[in-house]
């Protein structure tokens, strides 16, 4: 597991929501304790509870994740092991800045997008 700023950020985006510890875990359907492992990055959440969480706080999931959106592990989300491949060597070689941003979320969102399709 890679060392982040997530938790910070978890934290500020739920502040800037207007949201507590409780309000966010009941959104969420997880346990108060859960937030606040994330809040000081005793623990990460999945990749899908980033997905979620971006999805309440109104904010994108770079923005959750920071400079470490494009060091995630989206292993998870690849069935394909060419197209893992091809998404790990783009991280290495991901622009900076705001093209970075948007690179890894439309990598993301491909990924996620590529699962939906396989569950139906």
């Amino acid at each position: 597991m890679i060392k982040s700023n997530i938790g910070s950020n978890i934290k500020r985006y739920r502040m800037a929501a207007d949201l507590t510890q409780v309000e966010l875990a009941e959104k969420m359907g997880i346990s108060r304790p859960t937030i606040s492992s994330w809040e000081v990055n005793r623990t990460q959440p999945a990749m899908q509870d980033i997905q979620q969480l971006a999805d309440i706080l109104d904010c994108s999931v770079h923005d959750l994740l920071g400079n470490y959106a494009e060091n995630m592990e989206i292993n998870e989300y690849l069935s394909d092991p060419d197209l893992r491949r091809l998404i790990l060597f783009a991280g290495g070689n991901l622009p900076q800045g705001e093209a970075r941003s948007k690179m890894v979320d439309a990598i993301i969102f491909t990924i996620q997008a590529m699962n939906a399709k396989e569950d139906k």
